[in-house]
This record gives C-alpha cells, structure tokens and sequence, in this order.
C-alpha cells in the first residue's frame, strides 16, 4: 500500500486487527508492557477454573432453563445449548444480540466486559448485550429484545 502512495490503508479497510485490536508484536512505545511482577489485568473470561460459579439462567424464548458458567458470555454458552441467538460484532459494539433480564437491572445479574452501546437507563430497565454479558446470579432473559 505503501509503495502505491496509499499510506497504510489495510487498518482502514478491515486488514488489520478491528475493534481497536493490537498487532501480535504488541504495542509500540512500551504501551502494554507489564511492570516487573505485574500481571495482564484480566476480565471475567479470565476466572480460574477453580472459581468459576455457575447459575440457573431461564431463557424464556426458547423454553428452557439452563445452568449457565460465569465465565463465558451468554451468548456462547446458548449456542453451545444448540440455539441460534441473534448477534453481529459480538464485542459489544452494536445492539444485535441485546436482551433484557426480567428480575430487575441487568447490572445485578451480569458483568459487561466492555459493552459500549447501552446508556444507564437501559441497564436499570434490565437490557444486556450477551456477547460481553457473563452471568453473576440466576435471573430470566429474553433473547432478540433491543431497547
């Protein structure tokens, strides 16, 4: 690209790694780099095996209540039960896979691993993206439903 006089265009059009993503040789200028003894900060994906909690998640829609882990999002986890549940970037960048909790706001019963689209209301009235939602207690949620 660089030779046509296009400059380094292949991150503009989907060639390098989207959403913000790092090259795999880290970044430059030492940003990312752990301090002596640090450790990579870590999200709820990151739960070590001996920690993991599991709960009672109804998923209205398709009729069924499952035992859902803490540490996959609960949208994996439904497919993994077989269901084709809506969704697109599944980084929490759109609404295609939001669903609402019915038991209350959906900060009680889920962590968002950076869910960057809901605002504060629609939280409290029970939305969550499921691509980036890991479950924290037992609840009921209807898949498809956007605020």
């Amino acid at each position: 690209f660089r030779e046509l006089g296009l400059g380094d265009r292949r991150r503009a059009v989907g060639g390098g790694g989207g959403g913000g993503a790092i090259p795999a040789g880290g970044a430059e200028g030492g940003e990312g780099e752990l301090e002596e003894g640090g450790t990579v900060s870590s999200g709820p994906g990151d739960i070590p095996e001996d920690e993991v909690e599991y709960y009672e998640v109804e998923f209205v829609k398709q009729g069924e209540t499952v035992e859902l882990s803490n540490d996959e999002p609960i949208l994996e986890q439904g497919e993994d039960e077989g269901w084709d549940l809506p969704y697109a970037c599944r980084q929490g960048q759109c609404v295609s896979c939001a669903g609402q909790i019915a038991d209350g706001p959906s900060e009680d019963f889920v962590e968002h691993d950076n869910q960057q689209m809901l605002e504060e209301a629609e939280i409290d009235d029970g939305y969550t993206l499921t691509c980036v939602a890991y479950p924290r207690d037992s609840f009921s949620i209807e898949t498809g439903e956007a605020p």
